[in-house]
């Protein structure tokens, strides 16, 4: 695995973290990311003590810095390979040599998109942030759709939170040749929004509304709805527990006061606003347009 990556060295990739090479040739998404978060000038430099211990707690110093942090994680794997290579494969090391630039650098762009809204209430900062991370997880689980080897998602595991079943990267496959990479984006952005406002489940119909406001007019064969729900849920089949802790953590870090309890701070019609007020609107859409900025710069 380390001598696939190191065959695809090249000018501007990170040679110090193991993979990143080899997804900016082969995944269109983490390739995306990178460049569109270069281009809006963040700068991408090892990690510092801070962020090993706790990344959520970072993310604030992050975007105002403008620097992601990366693990340089090469020359740990090469002297566990030096000692251990006939004892020990990949799968056998723990993924807390894993990094997760990719995941802070789509932050750092819905920071830059975001950069106009005007938050001052907590309702807005919680919309922001929340939306925010949303594209995050959503970028992350996008790019698994690219993963057709094991080499590819080996190293993908290497850079992402989300690494999803292969079932799951063939149905969201599917859904990319059927309707194309905006519309697969905008349910599974949708399905992530939910999820991160902590929404237990939602119908079918709502994920085929969601895609018709964004303008797709062509009909759903039955093979393609079920593909279309079984990606939308996957946002919302991490643990509620889990998830309520983080949000509210994630939101008083961020300055929101949680007052009644995480439900009660979250108990508006969030999908509302985002349709029908143009600020929220507007940030939603242009997320989603973010990623037709991607394919572009990868041609």
């Amino acid at each position: 695995m380390l001598d696939i990556d190191k065959n695809h060295f090249h000018r501007g990739c990170l040679k110090s973290v193991v993979g990143d090479a080899y997804l900016l040739k082969h995944n269109p998404i983490y390739q995306g990311v990178r460049k569109l978060s270069v281009r809006y000038g963040y700068e991408y430099v090892p990690a510092w003590p801070a962020y090993y211990a706790m990344p959520m707690n970072q993310l604030d110093l992050i975007v105002k810095k403008k620097r992601i942090p990366t693990i340089e994680n090469r020359m740990l794997f090469e002297k566990i390979d030096q000692k251990m290579a006939q004892r020990c494969n990949l799968g056998d090391i723990p993924l807390e040599m894993s990094g997760h630039h990719m995941h802070e650098a789509a932050h750092g762009i819905a920071a830059h998109i975001s950069r106009k809204i005007k938050c001052t209430t907590d309702r807005d900062r919680i919309l922001r942030s929340l939306i925010s991370e949303s594209y995050a997880n959503a970028l992350e689980a996008l790019s698994n759709t690219f993963c057709k080897t094991k080499t590819h998602q080996t190293f993908l595991a290497l850079n992402s939170y989300i690494v999803d079943s292969e079932v799951l990267q063939r149905r969201k496959q599917r859904v990319l040749a059927a309707l194309g990479i905006r519309n697969l984006f905008v349910v599974i952005l949708y399905s992530y929004i939910c999820s991160n406002f902590l929404v237990k489940s939602a119908p079918l119909r709502r994920t085929l509304q969601v895609l018709r406001k964004f303008g797709y007019s062509g009909s759903f064969s039955s093979t393609q709805k079920r593909d279309l729900k079984a990606i939308f849920d996957e946002g919302l089949r991490l643990n509620l527990q889990f998830r309520a802790h983080t949000t509210t953590f994630y939101l008083r870090h961020e300055g929101i006061a949680v007052r009644g309890g995480i439900l009660k701070s979250l108990d508006f019609d969030f999908l509302e606003i985002i349709e029908h007020q143009k600020p929220w609107r507007s940030f939603v859409e242009n997320l989603v347009e973010s990623v037709d900025d991607f394919v572009e710069l990868r041609n």
